[in-house]
């Protein structure tokens, strides 16, 4: 870790966090320690830090550097901690935000298009109709989603839909907020190129929403819990969660960086579970390469298919059965 720190800038740091009794002491800022293990607190402070980042605590013997204070204070990974601090550092430690706050709030130039919730309402299906249609043996473009064992409930929950103009399924993306941001279309016969698309205006007015970058975005993410299965398409999303695994996906057999952010910002550890061919392995090879040295990472592997082609205890006999060596992984 290398970062120039003046006392000024580590006071500023500790009040941002609302730390009690700070002092400049020299070359050193003393402190009262945050952290739980001083049963009347700390009032005479017994923790110091200095302009190269180390602190020590002399009460409890916590120690460490001010990226790992950061992400213990906030219970987040050091790489979200240290970037939120190089930035801030950079502007001046302008710190208006947490560093959840900050790294999840969009830049400038990647401003996102929300989309009013109304239009949700564009591509409404009725499933619980479609459902007893499909129980009567209606095999038509809606009969899919049941084709591939999921419930009218599931659908529900993700306000899956159905878009007459393009004549694909439409799958809402939303930002990790929960913020409606876009849509993906899917196509429901191998004949239609291709597979997936993004539905919205990139120049003429159609839909009267925008067309959204959905490789900027994990599905599922913004209702997920900190420990997360991940997996490559919407419809293995929705298949584990019909199953009650904590599941988010990559919407294809890509890694971006800013899906990159977005897992570090909002999970605090992972487990694998991509498709068993060679472009789920090359992306299983770039998330390990990326994830593993912030959080624990394993992999989860099935027999064939991808994860919705499973049944339920295959899966989770894959997710428990972890025993492949990263290392080994990371340099193929």
């Amino acid at each position: 870790m290398k970062l120039k720190l003046k006392d000024e800038d580590i006071v500023k740091i500790l009040e941002h966090y609302s730390i009690n009794n700070i002092r400049i002491i020299g070359d050193e800022v003393s402190f009262s320690c945050p952290f739980p293990e001083h049963p009347f607190g700390d009032r005479n402070p017994s923790s110091s830090i200095n302009t190269k980042g180390f602190w020590h605590c002399f009460g409890c013997g916590r120690s460490g550097t001010i990226v790992n204070l950061i992400s213990e204070l906030e219970n987040i990974p050091e790489a979200v901690a240290y970037r939120w601090l190089t930035d801030s550092l950079s502007e001046k430690l302008q710190l208006h935000y947490s560093a959840r706050e900050y790294l999840a709030k969009p830049k400038e130039k990647d401003v996102e298009n929300i989309i009013p919730d109304e239009f949700l309402s564009n591509f409404k299906v009725d499933w619980d109709k479609v459902e007893k249609f499909y129980d009567s043996g209606y095999r038509g473009i809606l009969s899919y989603p049941f084709k591939r064992g999921l419930r009218k409930e599931i659908l529900k929950e993700f306000n899956i839909g159905y878009d007459t103009k393009s004549e694909r399924l439409i799958f809402p993306i939303k930002n990790s907020s929960g913020k409606l941001v876009g849509f993906k279309g899917r196509a429901t016969s191998s004949k239609d190129k291709p597979k997936y698309k993004s539905i919205g205006d990139k120049t003429s007015t159609y839909y009267g929403f925008p067309n959204c970058k959905i490789h900027n975005y994990v599905y599922g993410l913004y209702n997920a819990n900190s420990d997360v299965i991940i997996v490559e398409g919407e419809i293995d999303v929705l298949w584990l969660r019909q199953n009650g695994i904590n599941a988010i996906g990559l919407g294809g057999s890509v890694f971006s960086e800013k899906q990159k952010q977005a897992i570090l910002s909002h999970c605090t550890s992972a487990t694998l579970l991509l498709d068993r061919d060679s472009a789920g392995e090359k992306v299983e090879r770039k998330i390990l390469k990326n994830l593993v040295t912030y959080m624990p990472v394993r992999v989860a592997r099935l027999e064939k298919g991808d994860p919705a082609g499973n049944t339920k205890n295959d899966i989770k006999n894959a997710i428990q059965n972890t025993e492949y060596k990263l290392k080994e992984l990371i340099k193929k």
